[in-house]
């Protein structure tokens, strides 16, 4: 039993970093011009 337990918190865990490398992937248009525009 203790198995199927540790086999969802890696599914979860993995479902987490998933999005939130979706969402650095997507953050980086949005903060490249205030970076840019700061850096010259």
């Amino acid at each position: 039993m203790q198995e199927i337990r540790y086999r969802w918190v890696l599914v979860a865990s993995g479902a987490v970093l998933g999005c939130l490398a979706i969402g650095v992937v997507f953050s980086l248009p949005v903060l490249l011009r205030p970076i840019a525009a700061d850096t010259g």
